[in-house]
């Protein structure tokens, strides 16, 4: 949407079928598609893990407040990963997840031409 000015076929798809679809008025995507981003700005706080989906009405994993609601029913449950430390808030702390190789593919990634920012990058302590 952002870069674009339209939704994506298959995400505009998963909003109708889990309800999330928004209302759209008259000329609502005429001034969408007239917005364009400055730049594409990254934000990295922790990683996340996932595992298999037991469809067992427990798919959601609460770890911490930054991971609330993590998983879908039938499709994935959120896990912990038990090689990372956390914070106080049970926050995992993962120093790789962001690594420089991910920055030097950003880097060389075109991203349809416009700037790239890292915006936030890791905890703060």
């Amino acid at each position: 949407m952002a870069v674009f000015g339209r939704y994506n076929h298959i995400a505009w798809s998963h909003l109708v079928e889990k309800g999330y679809e928004p209302i759209i008025e008259e000329g609502d995507m005429d001034i969408l598609a007239k917005g364009n981003p400055d730049f594409i700005a990254f934000n990295y706080y922790t990683s996340q893990t996932v595992g298999e989906s037991l469809d067992d009405g427990n798919d959601f994993s609460h770890t911490g407040d930054q991971h609330e609601i993590v998983g879908e029913p039938g499709a994935y449950r959120g896990s912990v990963n038990p090689n990372l430390q956390t914070t106080e808030f049970g926050w995992e702390i993962d120093p790789v997840g962001f690594d420089l190789k991910e920055l030097r593919r950003i880097r060389k990634q075109s991203f349809y031409g416009y700037q790239k920012l890292i915006a936030t990058n890791g905890e703060v302590r």
